[in-house]
């Protein structure tokens, strides 16, 4: 059904990065044209920071950082230009054994900690190990 689907949804303005994220990477897995999403989810990533929910929103948070820097890697994105950043941003947000939102709060989260580890092991897979 999903290939059906697919081909005909276009990422509407304003859509979040997690959305973008989730629809390159399964065309992607579905051999279906992706490419063209890597520009749109690239626009989600802040100078110095990482990924931001919106084009809007001022600052960037663990979760986006987590899954658009999976969509990136899995699609095989070349990462090398945004990696320190994003590696500063997951450092400043590590906390006694755990992941911060990104936002400011303070509170070490169990969802935070996994959307960290998704984004950092992201950054270190291995090129070339998954192909479509």
């Amino acid at each position: 059904m999903a290939r059906v689907w697919l081909p005909f949804y276009n990422v509407k303005k304003n859509s979040p990065c997690s959305l973008v994220a989730a629809l390159c990477f399964a065309r992607f897995d579905l051999g279906l044209g992706y490419k063209n999403y890597h520009k749109p989810l690239i626009a989600f990533h802040l100078e110095k920071a990482g990924f931001r929910a919106f084009e809007t929103t001022p600052f960037s948070d663990t979760l986006s950082t987590g899954v658009a820097l999976f969509a990136l890697a899995e699609t095989n994105y070349d990462l090398r230009l945004i990696t320190p950043d994003c590696l500063d941003f997951m450092q400043n947000n590590y906390l006694s054994g755990a992941f911060l939102s990104g936002d400011g709060d303070e509170t070490r989260d169990l969802e935070y900690t996994f959307y960290g580890l998704l984004a950092l092991g992201s950054l270190v897979k291995e090129k070339g190990k998954r192909q479509k």
